[in-house]
């Protein structure tokens, strides 16, 4: 892990862990008016993860926001059994002759228009299936988190829903599966949506971050 950031770190009362266990098990063993948040850090070549306990978000946030750039590798660690947001990720590889077009004209792949389908089918299938939040999920947009590359179209959405939550990420994926991907308007370009994603411990990337494997290419 690079010193600057272990040290920003410990600076704002972030205790660090080398392992996701090690983590869980000191947050298990607080005390009960002692509340944490959990979070991990990518500093590795090969997907290495330091873990993260953090007193408050906004002590994280002040840890991020005093990481240069270029080192910021931060994401929310959702546990497989507590309550979480709705999230989505869709992920999908270009034709090669689109990927080399792109790549020749230095162009990385971007598509508003499969944005805007994908927020309103779920918007849609959401009020559906549970219309107690219509109100909310029309007064807000979703967290758009991009990884553009010249061959593969990448992108998390966030819900920041506050008056529903889904009992954990496996019941999340069972309602993605049945009332968004069965009757999703798929168009020939668009034709993938990940649900590894609603299984274990899932790290999801904070806005304003970037995958270290993306910086070291960059560089």
């Amino acid at each position: 892990m690079n010193i600057h950031v272990k040290s920003v770190c410990i600076d704002n009362g972030i205790i660090i862990f080398k392992k996701q266990d090690q983590a869980f098990n000191y947050m298990n063993n607080a005390s009960s008016i002692e509340k944490y948040f959990k979070f991990s850090y990518e500093f590795g070549d090969k997907g290495q993860r330091a873990f993260l306990v953090s007193p408050s978000i906004e002590k994280l946030f002040k840890c991020m926001m005093n990481t240069p750039l270029n080192l910021r590798h931060y994401y929310e660690l959702i546990p497989q059994f507590e309550n979480c947001n709705l999230y989505l990720y869709i992920d999908f590889k270009l034709p090669p002759e689109k990927a080399e077009e792109n790549k020749r004209n230095k162009q990385l792949y971007k598509n508003n228009l499969i944005d805007r389908i994908i927020i309103d089918e779920v918007k849609t299938h959401l009020k559906k299936t549970h219309p107690q939040v219509s109100d909310e999920i029309d007064s807000i947009e979703p967290l758009l988190l991009f990884s553009y590359q010249y061959d593969k179209y990448s992108l998390h959405l966030h819900w920041p829903l506050k008056t529903f939550h889904w009992k954990d990420n496996e019941h999340l994926g069972e309602w993605v599966k049945q009332f968004v991907i069965e009757r999703f308007i798929f168009t020939p370009e668009f034709n993938y949506i990940d649900t590894s994603v609603y299984s274990k411990f899932r790290n999801f990337r904070l806005m304003g971050n970037k995958k270290f494997l993306r910086v070291l290419k960059q560089s």
